[in-house]
């Protein structure tokens, strides 16, 4: 009877296994439709995000073109105020004078400037020198 009792017993203990299966494949799928949702929740979130920062430049842009219209509407009343009482909104601070008679430019082409040659003893050999070995004389106010 041993047998059987042990049977019996492994039997139970299948079973339970079983359920405790079941039970843990119920919670999974549980788990499954709750990540689902879950995702889906995510997903339209950030679309919502998405078209909030669209909406937001969209309000930045019109706020920024009231403005501008409302200076312009303002320019053009104060415009349309000084026409009608034929004001002007320039002031001329002194008439033009001419500043001379002849005039200033064109200037005539003098030629090409043209160095004075230094005729100290040396000299043109050292700067050539220094320039063809890149290096200069010490000192010197030619290197």
């Amino acid at each position: 009877m041993a047998v059987n009792e042990t049977y019996q017993q492994l039997e139970l203990s299948l079973r339970n296994q079983e359920a405790s299966c079941e039970a843990r494949r119920a919670q999974r799928d549980k788990l499954s439709t709750q990540l689902a949702a879950a995702g889906e929740k995510v997903h339209t979130l950030n679309d919502s995000e998405l078209k909030l920062a669209r909406l937001e430049r969209q309000i930045d842009l019109a706020s920024a073109n009231y403005l501008k219209y409302a200076e312009n509407l303002e320019q053009t009343r104060i415009d349309q105020a000084l026409e009608s009482e034929k004001i002007s909104n320039i002031n001329i601070l002194q008439p033009a004078q001419p500043t001379s008679i002849t005039p200033t430019s064109p200037q005539p082409h003098l030629g090409p400037r043209v160095r004075p040659v230094d005729r100290r003893p040396g000299v043109g050999r050292r700067r050539l020198a220094g320039r063809a070995t890149g290096k200069g004389i010490a000192g010197s106010p030619h290197g």
